[in-house]
């Protein structure tokens, strides 16, 4: 998306938080907060205020900058794609140019402000479905919950006792009753599949809410699911979105993974979100980064088509082989009906990854020297052209995270390739860097050299 810093109209200040701006004819309420948290291009903002945007409400980043007494804000607008009790999470538009940092400003324009969203926990929809009748001590009810869940899960994972759905969704059920939000979970998926006990849809969703609520990702991500597809509730593409993001803020590898391809989906779709493929992309590029088959084949599919980028089969063919070896059955019949090895590299592919290290595309770069390192290291003919893009590229474009992460992937190549005539382009690298990172990671590689 370019440079960080963008020459722009510097502002004296933010205003207050509360105070209107003029909008040709339409009174908007500007509501100031700080970037908290940056996941690719896609930012999440704290605010302190009564007043809370909603989806769809523009907003604009900036930073202070030394010698100015205001705010410089980066060239285009983000837009609010969801809001949480926490945190306000925004998208880039088509027009927004810049990497956005943690601690930078964010000033949004709220046509029709709402108080602060009460947590989900807190709501009448998500408060324990059957709460204790009687008052249970803290410690234990903690105690008696946590006894529950665990019989449970014996008999859900044939632990020393023979599985027994219907058992295990009794202890759950008296965890959840007691506020076990795990267990609220696991019964939620036995009363949705009907495993042991009576499908009950309505019921798995209720329990589904209490344990979003409490903060689960699991629960977040089924409910983002549910909203998404209108199974068990009524179809409401915000509210997926919704709980899809609180899903993926959190550190879960599992409901992040999954959750980032569902947004990635709902993107390529136009589900409550204009129809954007380039969006998609990004979405299941977070996906495959951590490890989740579906973005590496739906990256495949979109390269196979064109959508959203250039069409090219070999990226697609490597991003297919990607799925398969974490066994997608998609992606393994679509490389055996093109009669392609469902593993290893085509023989080009070496040649595109080079190519892509010194494409200038940040995303592209950092892809490829990852996968270079991860499945080429042994090949001696990465090695000089990989030393030739570092030295080209450890001094430019500091301000690109893809771009850094891209050099610092390129230090490891050459300090695993055990190639001693490379230690002097890392010590070229460790006295000419001026980023930490970079002079870091070369520093490290050079020492594996010596």
């Amino acid at each position: 998306m370019g440079h960080r810093i963008i020459t722009a109209a510097i502002l004296l200040g933010l205003a207050a938080a509360g105070s209107s701006a003029q909008t040709g004819t339409t009174q908007a309420t500007r509501i100031v907060g700080k970037v908290t948290r940056v996941d690719g291009h896609v930012v999440y903002i704290e605010i302190e205020s009564e007043h809370w945007p909603r989806e769809g409400d523009p907003v604009r980043l900036g930073q202070t900058m030394p010698g100015f007494d205001g705010i410089v804000y980066m060239r285009g607008y983000w837009t609010v794609s969801a809001v949480t009790p926490d945190h306000v999470v925004a998208q880039p538009s088509p027009d927004a140019v810049g990497e956005p940092s943690i601690d930078y400003a964010a000033e949004i324009e709220a046509a029709d402000p709402q108080p602060r969203p009460v947590a989900e926990h807190r709501d009448a929809g998500s408060a324990l479905p059957n709460p204790p009748a009687e008052e249970i001590p803290e410690w234990r009810r903690q105690q008696m919950a946590d006894a529950a869940y665990l019989l449970g899960r014996k008999y859900v994972d044939d632990d020393g006792v023979p599985r027994d759905p219907g058992a295990a969704a009794t202890h759950f059920r008296a965890a959840a009753e007691l506020g076990h939000s795990r267990a609220a979970h696991n019964l939620a998926i036995l009363l949705a599949t009907g495993d042991g006990v009576q499908s009950d849809p309505a019921e798995a969703v209720r329990w589904y809410r209490y344990a979003a609520g409490q903060g689960l990702p699991h629960s977040q991500r089924e409910l983002g699911i549910r909203y998404q597809n209108g199974d068990g509730v009524p179809q409401d593409s915000a509210k997926a979105m919704r709980y899809l993001h609180l899903a993926v803020a959190q550190s879960e590898p599992w409901p992040k993974k999954m959750a980032s391809n569902d947004i990635g989906l709902m993107y390529a779709k136009g589900q409550g979100v204009s129809q954007d493929n380039a969006e998609a992309m990004r979405w299941f590029t977070r996906a495959a980064e951590l490890g989740n088959s579906w973005g590496y084949f739906n990256i495949a599919v979109n390269h196979e088509n064109g959508w959203g980028v250039p069409a090219n089969r070999e990226i697609a063919i490597r991003n297919y082989q990607e799925a398969a070896r974490r066994s997608n059955e998609r992606a393994l019949q679509w490389l055996r009906d093109e009669g392609i090895p469902e593993h290893g590299p085509t023989p080009d592919m070496v040649s595109t990854l080079l190519a892509e290290l010194v494409s200038g595309d940040p995303v592209k770069e950092r892809r490829a020297a990852k996968i270079l390192y991860r499945d080429h290291l042994l090949d001696l003919r990465i090695v000089d052209p990989v030393a030739d893009a570092l030295l080209a590229g450890f001094s430019v474009n500091l301000d690109d995270g893809n771009h850094v992460d891209a050099i610092a992937w390129m230090c490891n190549i050459l300090g695993d390739s055990g190639r001693r005539d490379h230690a002097a382009t890392l010590k070229t690298v460790v006295r000419g860097s001026r980023h930490k990172k970079i002079k870091g990671y070369a520093n490290v590689n050079f020492r594996k050299l010596r």
